[in-house]
């Protein structure tokens, strides 16, 4: 029966944009589809097309404007009746204030799982009109899925459900992420020199909370150099800091690295940190990688995934956000036993046992057939 399922998955934008949900998107897509089932998304993009990208039907439609960055189409609703006609089941990924509106518009005939990202904290003009359409539509799905037991938890959002709440944590390859292999030649120099190599990987958002990482380096010593890879709109702001603070030689900003290299860079860092500051930071999956690689790692208490995959003492260190002397502390406390090969097997061995694709493909297929069951 299960190879016979149809899914559409919906969310506001798909590969080859570039994002943390977008990615889970693509690899939750593509999993199911390797294992027999139809899988179509449907997305926001720059003109309305279909084609097939690696298994999966892609629905593209044309973007029509934007409302706080959340990109909206006149003809989502349109083509979301027509596809979750065609599906056994819908898999929305929130927040999507586009997929939303439609699934209120047509209320599709179809179970619905809804793989919840992350609460909406920052739009605050909009959020009791968005916390209202979204109780209706969360109500309508059959499951609602938190990527930890930590978010679920504490989300004001999805306490209000608890009864509908599973738990299945976003998943790294394995095979990819290794430890074995190439250092990528900017950090491979940078070891030449004789520096320690603190990483960063990801977009330069506000809740990421790299400002307190580099306040956090004129505290550390002088052999240790700071590398933030990746962009975003608070790149200007962060150079300006970083200019404020004579840190030029030691803060090294590289551009987003192809998804092949990202191993590479992994490999060559002493100590990965995660400094995120909000709840917009629901898991931080670049970690998890870094992790996979069998680098420790070091992440912020905010209630959310970051200090469920990171064990405290044993995969890394979590630390308290917004607060450089800590990071400071937790980064010399690494770097000074990172030699003792301490961290590096409690690291891959928690990703592998419960944070791999293939468990979080089992989970899935469990959930979903749950879902379509007939009664």
């Amino acid at each position: 029966m299960d190879q016979k399922i149809r899914i559409l998955q919906v969310n506001k934008l798909y590969f080859p944009h570039i994002g943390g949900v977008e990615k889970v998107v693509q690899k939750l897509g593509e999993g199911l589809a390797q294992k027999g089932y139809s899988v179509t998304v449907l997305a926001c993009g720059p003109r309305t097309q279909e084609k097939e990208l690696n298994g999966v039907r892609l629905q593209l439609v044309k973007t029509s404007f934007y409302i706080s960055s959340a990109p909206f189409s006149f003809s989502f609703p349109h083509f979301y009746k027509k596809l979750s006609r065609e599906a056994d089941l819908i898999i929305h990924h929130f927040p999507d204030p586009a997929g939303e509106l439609a699934e209120l518009l047509v209320n599709a005939d179809r179970p619905k799982i809804v793989l919840y990202h992350s609460d909406v904290v920052r739009q605050k003009a909009l959020k009791p009109f968005y916390d209202l359409e979204t109780r209706i539509f969360l109500s309508r799905a059959k499951y609602i899925v938190a990527t930890s037991p930590n978010y679920a938890q504490t989300s004001p959002i999805l306490s209000q459900f608890k009864e509908k709440v599973r738990v299945i944590p976003l998943a790294v390859d394995t095979d990819f992420f290794t430890p074995e292999g190439p250092v990528h030649p900017i950090l491979s120099q940078i070891r030449q020199k004789g520096f320690s190599i603190v990483l960063y990987v990801g977009r330069f958002a506000y809740y990421k909370g790299l400002e307190y990482l580099i306040k956090a380096v004129p505290l550390l010593p002088q052999s240790v150099k700071v590398v933030l890879v990746g962009d975003g709109e608070e790149k200007p702001k962060l150079l300006s800091l970083v200019k404020e603070l004579h840190l030029e030689e030691r803060v090294v900003f590289v551009p987003p690295v192809k998804d092949e290299e990202l191993p590479s860079i992994y490999r060559g860092a002493d100590v990965f940190v995660l400094p995120s500051i909000a709840r917009s930071e629901a898991f931080g999956l670049v970690a998890c990688e870094a992790m996979a690689c069998g680098v420790p790692v070091i992440t912020t208490e905010i209630g959310t995934g970051t200090s469920f995959y990171n064990v405290n003492e044993e995969t890394g260190l979590v630390v308290k956000s917004r607060d450089p002397a800590q990071l400071r502390q937790a980064i010399q406390k690494i770097l000074e036993t990172s030699g003792e090969k301490k961290w590096k097997e409690p690291t891959r061995e928690r990703i592998l046992s419960d944070f791999s694709q293939r468990k979080f493909l089992e989970l899935w297929k469990s959930l979903i057939l749950e879902a379509v069951k007939r009664v």
